[in-house]
């Protein structure tokens, strides 16, 4: 059969090693992707958006490809589209079968399944419940009793609990890469995007993973591993077919295993040898952490501390680590000359404005190389929304809203929260951080952060920090997108939409 999966706005790994495995099974992919010009996480402007608007021409690339299945990979961010999308292709096509899949399906599949366009939502762990799918709709054998799929006839849904998780990641393909890098070249220009495990080893009130471990908590170990061996493996045929200079691990915490990270970064350095980015977390980071990484060739990391009020960040967001423990793995990157990049959350449940003064003092003090100021997203199923509603700040209308992806915005521009914070004094927070302590209590005492626009400004200020430290202190900040790349994915897609180029 034939397989078009629908992607928006970036290069999707979950569809690559979906594509991978339907492939091995012998099935045939397409790629039906929309650039989501001016709606993506690091630039939105409704008014752009509206004019450089592929929806009827990613409705007819879908008709055009003569796919038997219709496959979208769904966040909360694109579910509407998502669903608009559909709703077109089986108006135009009854006889395609459309299926769903991803966390926010994965989340409320109640919902999701009920609409009249989705035929089918696969929940979780996907690679072998849509091969069986598809495999059964192909022989026409039953499809309403397959593990990990939702499934309706005759208006009757049918619920079907998940399998265990692959426990041996390496049985896997690796992944589709060229799916992506022939619909757009620019995917593969430089940089290669991959990850060494699935799963993560915490349970953040406010991340998808508090679900979906609720969901597996009897289907086998949830954070696994790829081999030293697979890894090695994906990167040299990767090296040697793109020719990238540098690698993005995007796991949700790189560093989770110490032993198999020495195994790793040895052989890293001597067959990969190219400069990566990674993801890692407080509590994991040590000097032998950072030596094995600076030896491997990392030169930036990523590090979530969402909050400096600890008994807030334990009791709301279940995260243990303390301020301290923060302090010293800022340190320990600073010492290494590793690019530093940290994000906080803003308009969590019980936050205050001195909280954010808070942390306009931390970053005074510690001076990471990058800061982001993101604000609260609720999403389906995360258990920060029953805390919420605990403490009255989200009602039932509330979380379905948030179900229906209606109090949809990019987390780091709007979030979907209410909140008393003073938006102003939040963008000082990037202004602290390359800072004396002393100027920083000098300006909140007198309250001149209220000269800075409300608006977020971690992008802009992304741009400028990461170029005064790639020429100031020579390091590499590149674990985040380019302003080069970004103009070339728009310059690219704006022809296309103009029709000068294919």
């Amino acid at each position: 059969m034939k397989i078009a999966f629908v992607a928006f706005g970036y290069e999707n790994l979950g569809i690559e090693y979906l594509s991978s495995y339907l492939k091995e099974k012998g099935h045939e992919t397409a790629l039906v992707f929309d650039p989501a010009l001016f709606k993506t996480y690091h630039l939105q402007n409704d008014f752009l958006a509206g004019i450089f608007n592929f929806r009827k021409n990613i409705v007819d690339k879908i008709l055009a490809v003569h796919a038997d299945v219709v496959a979208f990979s769904v966040l909360s961010d694109n579910y509407q589209w998502a669903k608009g999308i559909a709703e077109e292709v089986k108006h135009l096509r009854k006889d395609v079968v459309i299926v769903f899949g991803g966390i926010h399906p994965s989340s409320v599949p109640e919902l999701v399944i009920s609409e009249d366009a989705v035929d089918y939502v696969c929940v979780g762990e996907s690679e072998e419940a849509l091969a069986e799918l598809v495999d059964a709709l192909e022989n026409m054998k039953d499809t309403v009793s397959i593990r990990n799929v939702w499934a309706k006839r005759d208006g009757v849904i049918f619920k079907n609990a998940p399998r265990d998780l692959i426990g041996n990641l390496d049985v896997l393909p690796l992944p589709d890469k060229d799916l992506f890098y022939a619909e757009y070249k620019g995917f593969t220009d430089n940089i290669y995007m991959t990850m060494t495990s699935r799963g993560c080893p915490y349970q953040c009130t406010y991340c998808y993973n508090s679900y979906l471990m609720e969901l597996y908590a009897d289907k086998g170990k949830y954070l696994r591993r790829f081999s030293v061996k697979r890894v090695i493996e994906e990167l040299l045929l990767a090296k040697e077919k793109y020719g990238m200079k540098r690698i993005v691990f995007v796991d949700d915490v790189f560093i989770s295993h110490p032993d198999w990270l020495e195994e790793f970064t040895g052989e890293y350095k001597k067959k990969i040898d190219l400069p990566f980015g990674c993801l890692v977390h407080p509590f994991f980071v040590n000097k032998r952490v950072v030596d094995l990484l600076k030896r491997a060739g990392c030169t930036s990391v990523g590090m979530g501390i969402q909050t400096l009020n600890e008994p807030l960040k334990k009791e709301v967001l279940g995260r243990f680590e303390s301020n301290a423990v923060v302090e010293e793995a800022i340190s320990l990157f600073k010492k290494a000359n590793i690019f530093i990049y940290v994000d906080f959350i803003f308009g969590l449940p019980g936050e205050s404005n001195d909280d954010v003064i808070k942390a306009a003092l931390f970053l005074s003090k510690t001076r990471p190389d990058g800061v982001s100021t993101l604000w609260l997203r609720y999403y389906p199923k995360a258990d920060i929304i029953r805390i919420a509603k605990i403490r009255n700040i989200l009602s039932g209308a509330d979380e379905e809203r948030i179900n229906q992806a209606l109090a949809s915005a990019p987390v780091s521009d709007f979030g979907n929260c209410e909140t008393a914070l003073d938006k102003k004094l939040v963008s000082f927070l990037l202004v602290s951080a390359n800072l004396p302590v002393p100027v920083t209590r000098v300006l909140l005492k007198y309250k001149l952060f209220r000269l800075l626009p409300a608006g977020n400004l971690h992008h802009f200020h992304t741009l400028i920090k990461q170029a005064y430290n790639r020429v100031i202190h020579r390091k590499d900040g590149t674990l985040y997108s380019s302003l080069g790349a970004h103009l070339s994915y728009y310059g690219a897609y704006m022809r296309r939409y103009r029709g000068t180029s294919k």
